[in-house]
């Protein structure tokens, strides 16, 4: 079916005065009495401006997210060269003649919005003698009296409809979205406050930037003849010709939105719910900031299908009662707040694992997340600790870590959403993760893909390798092997400020010159080593052989055996330390210090102890 498009030329001014916020897009409108509530504070701008004849009303969709334009964004706008302002972009479904939605474009009709109601008493001044009274009261610096009335002299011809502009503004300041009303307001604020001072100030040019900006403008697509409102926005995201710039997330959003309209929430409860999905998932100040890419990738293209928060199972349910969903939101708070270390109590052994995870990537922690939480969910009787279960952990920590020494661990997105979507059991999901070519899961990794895959790896995977030095021992007893038996801690985790375990570069990095063969193993294992944060300076600069040979200090063999406890994860001596001092502590220095020797051997052999180690790990 062909979509029918429609465009025209718009200034900024009348950007905010020939559109209108729908009313019913507001909480100034009462949906049970479908009329304006008169016990609104805002009830007289909308009765005035949101009655008038002229412009077309349009709705926000709930894929919009708040206002996120700052008082620099708007100015940088204002003050740039271009002459134009951009394109708009709306569109109409032919299911529901004349319902306007705004797809691209609310930023600036929120900002110039802000902008010219800061800008009202110029625009819309009855004649110079108020601008005269602006500048005798102070609040006009006689500097920008020229381009004050070259203002008023552009808003003039349209000051009839200035209650338009009154009425957006309060549409904006009371949307039936908090997210919205309360960005909007927070950046309305900051916009008055900073054109009242550069109203003041008479070294300030803005206002004559005003007067080129308020004579730029733009276009207003409007696309029509949507079949559908998931046609209309699939039209408008993803790798399409027209594309809006949405984040999966809005997206997501918005599905939430819509399933509360189609099972009649209420109001409060339609902004408690968003006011939930933002706080839990979004804000930046949050948490679980972190959560927000991991998780919506897992909830792209299909998220205006059924099953799409299976994230949130509750939503998926035909009658989404708000009681249901309310309780989804809770038991995912828990979950994630489980996951980030914050509930007292829980059994130590479990978040070692859970920091090893999130260490080894944002797909393995982020899929083990949503596990638990589905788990949590069915099991709501239990408490989450009583869930995650430790012998799992440790399978996922060692599927997990062969996944990523294959440099393949990105590749495991459809994996975590088949475990989005419950279709997969732990037995097939750690097979499915665990590499062909690493051999059976149930047995020693192949030795000779294990040797290849020390060999490319890399400084990024180090942090991981390391600790997985450190995962328990196999141990094979009545022909099946103990999963969750020994100790485990995790480097290079998080716990307050810096992480409290760092690399160390065995020949320092100032060393490197690019002129030997062994300069391409700067970053490999043949040179990195484990060490305390605290200690990073002190042996940055450190000859190899100082580091490593027993008859000097010994700094590295101070983590195998002296030193305080904090030097001993778990309460014993990284085995690679222990390796190395053994192996290489009666090595000359030249052979220590010889960059050439990474290539062939010191390098290989540092290399061998890893393989040794972790072959009884993995």
């Amino acid at each position: 079916m062909s979509i029918n498009r429609s465009d025209s030329r718009i200034f900024p001014l009348a950007y905010s005065l020939e559109y209108r916020i729908a009313p019913q897009d507001t909480d100034i409108w009462d949906s049970s009495a479908a009329r304006l509530d008169p016990a609104h504070v805002a009830f007289g701008a909308a009765t005035v401006g949101g009655g008038r004849h002229g412009p077309d009303n349009f709705f926000i969709p709930t894929f919009q997210r708040g206002i996120e334009w700052t008082w620099d964004k708007l100015h940088e706008c204002v003050t740039s060269r271009s002459p134009l302002l951009g394109e708009v972009t709306m569109g109409m479904e032919a299911q529901q003649p004349g319902k306007i939605q705004l797809l691209d474009g609310l930023q600036r009709f929120a900002a110039f919005t802000a902008l010219s109601s800061a800008l009202q008493p110029i625009l819309f001044a009855s004649d110079e003698a108020d601008l005269d009274q602006m500048v005798a009261s102070g609040t006009l610096s006689p500097k920008h009296l020229l381009a004050a009335k070259e203002l008023q002299v552009l808003g003039q011809s349209q000051s009839g409809s200035a209650p338009i502009l009154t009425y957006n503004d309060a549409a904006l300041e009371h949307h039936r979205r908090a997210v919205l009303k309360e960005t909007y307001a927070s950046f309305r604020g900051s916009v008055a406050q900073n054109v009242a001072k550069a109203l003041t100030d008479p070294q300030n040019a803005f206002l004559d930037t005003c007067v080129a900006f308020y004579k730029k403008y733009m276009w207003v697509n409007l696309y029509q003849t949507f079949q559908s409102h998931e046609e209309l926005v699939s039209a408008f995201v993803g790798w399409n010709a027209i594309r809006i710039e949405l984040g999966l997330a809005d997206l997501c959003r918005a599905a939430l939105i819509n399933r509360g309209s189609q099972a009649g929430w209420t109001h409060a409860q339609f902004v408690e719910a968003e006011d939930r999905f933002n706080s839990l998932l979004l804000e930046t100040g949050g948490n679980h900031k972190k959560y927000y890419g991991p998780f919506f990738t897992l909830l792209h293209e299909d998220w205006f299908e059924e099953g799409t928060f299976n994230i949130l199972p509750e939503l998926s349910s035909p009658t989404a009662t708000w009681q249901s969903v309310d309780r989804g939101f809770e038991r995912l708070s828990e979950t994630m707040d489980y996951f980030d270390g914050q509930v007292s109590g829980t059994d130590p052994q479990k978040q070692e694992y859970i920091r090893y995870l999130k260490l080894l990537g944002d797909l393995p922690f982020i899929t083990t997340l949503i596990h638990y939480y589905r788990t949590a969910t069915a099991r709501s009787s239990l408490q989450i600790d009583q869930i995650v279960q430790v012998d799992v952990l440790h399978k996922l920590a060692v599927a997990y870590t062969r996944r990523l020494l294959d440099s393949s661990i990105g590749n495991t997105g459809s994996i975590a959403d088949q475990i989005l979507k419950g279709k997969l059991s732990v037995s097939q999901w750690i097979d499915a993760i665990t590499p062909d070519k690493s051999g059976s899961f149930g047995a020693k990794p192949d030795a000779a893909w294990l040797q290849l895959r020390l060999e490319n790896a890399g400084i990024s995977s180090a942090k991981a390798i390391f600790s997985a030095c450190l995962l328990p021992t196999r141990k094979v007893r009545g022909g099946s092997r103990q999963w969750g038996k020994g100790a485990f801690t995790s480097l290079f985790v998080r716990t307050g400020g810096k992480p409290r375990w760092s690399l160390d570069h065995v020949i320092p990095k100032s060393s490197f010159k690019g002129r030997s063969p062994g300069d391409a193993y700067q970053d490999s294992l043949r040179n990195l080593m484990p060490i305390l944060t605290k200690d990073n300076s002190s042996y940055n600069k450190m000859d190899a052989d100082t580091k490593i040979r027993d008859s000097h200090a010994a700094w590295y063999g101070k983590y195998r055996t002296g030193g305080t406890a904090d030097r001993h994860p778990g309460g014993s001596a990284h085995p690679m330390h222990d390796a190395l001092f053994k192996t290489q502590g009666r090595r000359s220095p030249s052979e220590l210090n010889s960059i050439d020797q990474l290539a062939n051997g010191v390098g290989p052999e540092r290399l061998g102890l890893l393989h040794a180690i972790l072959l009884d790990k993995l």
